[in-house]
């Protein structure tokens, strides 16, 4: 037990985690995402080329179920959208480079 613990105090000790902010997803690491999410994001980017970037949620949804057999929610879509117009918008790239 700590000094601050046993004389009553409120100081965190080491061990304690960091408070997490709600509503703030941290990104994951190149290379560690789950499969099933990069195929999700790889369906509503060929959603996003064959739509435009301004479809709405429910033609991406329909769009991705008929032609990748995905059921999103509208929540995932816009979400997945929301990142991917974010990046194009600011430049960042998912991949690596090759040089």
């Amino acid at each position: 037990m700590s000094q601050a613990k046993r004389a009553g105090g409120n100081a965190r000790t080491t061990t304690d985690a960091p408070p997490r902010r709600k509503g703030r997803i941290r990104p994951t690491p190149a290379g560690k995402s789950l499969p099933e999410a990069v195929q999700k994001t790889r369906a509503v980017v060929d959603a996003l080329a064959q739509l435009g970037n301004d479809a709405l949620p429910r033609a991406l949804a329909d769009f991705v179920r008929a032609r990748h057999g995905i059921d999103l929610t509208l929540g995932e879509l816009a979400a997945i959208q929301a990142e991917l117009l974010a990046r194009a918008k600011t430049g960042l790239s998912t991949r690596k480079s090759s040089v």
